[in-house]
């Protein structure tokens, strides 16, 4: 067992955690510098390691706050749209995503000063786990900044995702950091002991990487096959590259239109089986824009290709819907999707009713007025397979994307509109984050994007193909609806409840033995 002594707080500790969260930043987008995340939160555990639970808890906090500070610095990119509250949304998203990680340094601190060393080097990974959990998912769930997805690049390790969900690479970085944590806190009688911890966790890491080796060569093979028959298809995505301050402009209304339309004509020559407008690339409620839209159907029909498009839709009742609307060669809307889940404050206002000050929040919402939820998970039909669409910040959400492919969705596309934060690490971001819910579900992806990044992905993660920010152009390329099958999509986030259930068992485990010591010493 390591003996540890606790040291008062000192400028070390604050620096320590500083230096956590900045070397986390630069392991996103767009440093990038991946191989950063497997030391990134060495310092903060240090911390923990050495101050008392309370402390490493605002410790924790200002850690994670630098994080999401610097992860997410792309939202005051939004002040010309609504002044100061960019700033606010910025800081108040970088604190409640901070608090996250101060819960984690309690954890940890009160997890290590319980159990011994072999204990913690799985226990902390797990009640890593349980926190990014906790802050993904929910009506407040932000995934972004979840430290499994920094390792997109690393396609062999990547592979485990088809099994544990994106939590399973954060499990082994974190059990990594703790294995070096461990390393330096121990004294030279027990580092025998120490570097044990660390080969277990260089084993783990190796076995996944070689299993995700084994399963790249295999879904490769799949894949090669799959492209032989009649289940291929060439898609075409159309990436009209319109800035955000264009495009609800009135005046713009028509030279949008023509852009899309004239991008959608020309790629006809290539004989896509389906072609892809981005989110809202429609400056209209395009089925209540009767002319517009009889030039679609007859656009789709004269070069016998399915058009999907993005567009905002309002029904009978006046509600206004974020959709994507599919037209067949035969020239009919065969079916619309409604995004499920909308964005906070972006898509919708909650509480109203609250009062004035609040309701400048509108400002936020694309035309002023909230969006509502669609209902149902759709998949669209076609002779050759079945996809769903999901739109925007839907790719971040692991969970709805395997509802629909369980539903029977053999290929993902995704809408999106990335213009709102120029040229920043936002779209990147987002990029690295969808490109997982192709592993995980074992199917290929695309992204059509307003502006940037538009993108063809395999089954393994790997982006095929591009088109970067700010290019308006048409990316085309060959894709296959597939039959998919993974253990994540049979089973879900498993492994993250396992490591829920580990972590809070033994942290209830700790609470009842000083609860029980207190009350032996009175």
């Amino acid at each position: 067992m390591v003996i540890i002594r606790e040291q008062p707080i000192t400028i070390k500790h604050f620096m320590l955690c500083i230096i956590s969260g900045i070397v986390l930043i630069i392991s996103f987008p767009n440093f990038s510098f991946w191989f950063l995340a497997w030391l990134a939160v060495l310092p903060l555990l240090i911390v923990v390691y050495e101050i008392r639970p309370k402390i490493s808890f605002f410790l924790g906090w200002l850690a994670g706050t630098v994080f999401y500070l610097g992860l997410v610095y792309w939202l005051i990119l939004l002040y010309p749209l609504v002044g100061f509250l960019a700033v606010l949304a910025w800081i108040a998203l970088a604190l409640f995503q901070g608090f996250f990680m101060g819960i984690f340094a309690l954890g940890a601190s009160i997890i290590r000063r319980n159990y011994i060393g072999w204990g913690r080097l799985f226990i902390i990974p797990a009640w890593w786990v349980s926190v990014e959990y906790a802050r993904s998912t929910g009506l407040l769930g932000f995934p972004w900044g979840v430290l499994g997805y920094s390792q997109q690049p690393f396609s062999y390790l990547t592979q485990i995702v088809s099994i544990t969900g994106i939590y399973g690479i954060s499990f082994i970085i974190i059990m990594m950091n703790v294995a070096l944590t461990e390393l330096l806190f121990s004294p030279p009688e027990k580092l025998k002991t120490a570097f044990a911890y660390l080969a277990v966790a260089i084993i783990i890491l190796f076995e996944v990487i070689g299993q995700g080796f084994i399963s790249f060569g295999n879904n490769k093979r799949k894949e090669d096959k799959a492209n032989q028959g009649q289940r291929d298809i060439r898609v075409a995505l159309v990436q009209g590259s319109i800035r955000q301050e264009e495009k609800w402009d009135p005046s713009k209304e028509d030279y949008i239109k023509n852009i899309y339309y004239e991008l959608a004509d020309d790629v006809g020559k290539l004989h896509p089986y389906l072609v892809v407008l981005p989110e809202s690339s429609m400056p209209s409620f395009l089925l209540r824009d009767t002319s517009y839209l009889n030039k679609l159907k007859n656009l789709a029909k004269r070069n016998g290709y399915y058009l999907l498009v993005g567009s905002l839709h309002l029904d009978s009742k006046s509600r206004q819907f974020n959709s994507a609307i599919l037209i067949s060669p035969r020239g009919k809307v065969v079916k619309r999707y409604d995004k499920l889940h909308l964005v906070l404050f972006g898509e919708y206002i909650p509480f109203k009713f609250i009062g004035d000050m609040f309701r400048r929040f509108e400002k936020l919402a694309w035309v002023g007025e909230s969006i509502t939820p669609g209902k149902d998970y759709s998949v669209f039909f076609t002779p050759k397979g079945k996809f769903s669409s999901v739109i925007c910040f839907e790719s971040a959400d692991a969970t709805l994307c395997r509802r629909m492919v369980k539903r029977g969705a053999q290929l993902l596309i995704v809408l999106t509109n990335d213009a709102w934060f120029g040229k920043s690490a936002a779209a990147s971001q987002h990029m690295q984050i969808t490109a997982f819910r192709a592993i995980e579900n074992n199917v290929y992806l695309v992204q059509v994007a307003n502006t940037g990044i538009s993108a063809l992905v395999n089954p393994q993660g790997q982006i095929l193909k591009r088109v970067s920010l700010f290019e308006r152009d048409v990316l085309d390329g060959t894709v296959a609806f597939r039959n998919p099958k993974s253990i994540y999509l049979k089973w879900g986030d498993v492994f993250a409840y396992i490591c829920i259930l580990l972590a809070s068992a033994c942290l209830a485990s700790a609470g009842l033995k000083k609860l029980a010591s207190s009350r032996s010493a009175k």
